[in-house]
């Protein structure tokens, strides 16, 4: 069976009506900016509407004033925003307002398997990772 495959900005307004009736929306992201934690193509997400604190370590969908969509993980707040990273790159990104937040990571689906993109085990595997990163 031929997966079908569409734009952001097409199915959008069906992510946005789902999360609107705090209904989820699960999808499959592209990229490697999240790996190992989420791989592109091939892990699927399960979006649930913002909550009313955005918190440090959630994955957060959000669209740059460029227009893109972009889904990374929340590594601080400052004067200017929250600042956002991918779990596989090394720069962070400003000044990102919550306006521009549409969804957060619930779910990870691998293999099957639902894991909670915010459950100790997960959290302690970024930490692990993070570390890592910082010592290579």
């Amino acid at each position: 069976m031929k997966r079908e495959s569409y734009s952001m900005d097409e199915i959008m307004p069906v992510i946005r009506m789902s999360l609107k009736n705090n209904g989820n929306f699960t999808m499959v992201p592209k990229g490697t900016s999240m790996e190992p934690f989420i791989h592109g193509g091939r892990d699927k997400v399960v979006l649930e509407p913002l909550p009313a604190q955005i918190k440090k370590y959630q994955i957060i969908l959000y669209q740059r004033d460029d227009g893109s969509y972009v889904m990374h993980r929340v590594v601080g707040k400052d004067s200017s925003g929250y600042i956002m990273r991918g779990d596989n790159q090394s720069v962070n990104e400003r000044g990102i307002t919550k306006n521009q937040m549409i969804a957060k990571v619930k779910n990870i689906i691998r293999d099957g398997k639902i894991i909670d993109a915010e459950s100790p085990v997960e959290l302690f595997l970024l930490k692990v990772h993070m570390l890592w990163k910082k010592i290579r």
